[in-house]
């Protein structure tokens, strides 16, 4: 090396230590400073997503599945609204009585031992006036020849023949409720809560088509505890079918009570107007 080149070199040197600029030097490209609380932006429409380690691809998020929809629950009746009647239903199971016509209880009736629709769906009626409830049914009913219908005393066990029931508890809740069941031979079996020995003064009668039968009930508003007209008041109730004849037994209600009837905490509501 020369000896002007090594003159040079040293004024070089010196330049980088002291921080001067020598002529013929270059400057070596500064390093830029991490700010270790910077944070990096993300690009517009994406979704940060964790770093992958070492020798991975990064994993693309999925999707959330979406929440299934909520099917329709049947037998869970909006309030039913009951009407004071003009003319008191001849209880003879027939359902021409005017009555009738505008008193059906609406809904979708469940077998309460499988929570899914009946078929077929049957129909309850009810209405009332000073002195009586009203209570009507409507069963379809394919096939008629196969009704079973052995239970013949008052008391018995008829809920296990084909049959209606109906559940009153004018308290909503507050006290016992009240049982009627009717086979179609129109025995009844009615009883406060589970006790049969209770014994009411209501009147019944069962009228058989050819792809139906149909029942009329009429329940003295003094047997259920109430004084004078109803109106204004709302009961709990259920209306509720025992089909014997689709092969399987079929314990359907207005009301899904779940395992059984006797579920007064799950019995639809009645507004009388």
């Amino acid at each position: 090396m020369s000896g002007n080149v090594k003159i040079v070199a040293v004024l070089c040197v010196l330049g980088l230590v002291t921080g001067f600029v020598v002529s013929g030097c270059s400057k070596p490209a500064e390093k830029p400073v991490k700010d270790p609380n910077a944070q990096v932006a993300p690009v517009k429409g994406s979704t940060p997503t964790a770093e992958a380690p070492k020798g991975e691809a990064p994993k693309a998020e999925e999707p959330k599945p979406a929440a299934p929809e909520k099917p329709m629950k049947p037998g869970a009746p909006e309030p039913a609204i009951i009407h004071k009647c003009a003319a008191a239903p001849v209880i003879d199971g027939d359902l021409s009585d005017a009555c009738w016509k505008n008193a059906e209880v609406k809904g979708i009736w469940a077998d309460i031992r499988t929570g899914k629709a009946a078929d077929p769906q049957p129909k309850a009626f009810c209405c009332y006036d000073d002195r009586n409830l009203y209570v009507a049914f409507l069963n379809p009913e394919p096939n008629m020849d196969q009704i079973v219908a052995v239970v013949a005393e008052r008391d018995g066990t008829v809920y296990e023949d084909d049959s209606n029931e109906v559940f009153l508890d004018p308290t909503a809740g507050k006290t016992i409720y009240l049982q009627f069941v009717v086979n179609t031979k129109g025995v009844i079996y009615d009883g406060k809560g589970k006790d049969a020995d209770w014994n009411g003064n209501e009147k019944a009668a069962v009228k058989k088509m050819d792809k139906s039968w149909s029942l009329e009930i009429s329940i003295p508003l003094a047997d259920l505890g109430v004084e004078g007209s109803p109106k204004g008041q709302t009961w709990t109730a259920n209306f509720c079918r025992n089909r014997l004849t689709g092969g399987d037994s079929e314990a359907i209600g207005w009301s899904d009570t779940g395992a059984s009837f006797h579920n007064p905490s799950a019995f639809g509501k009645l507004k009388f107007e």
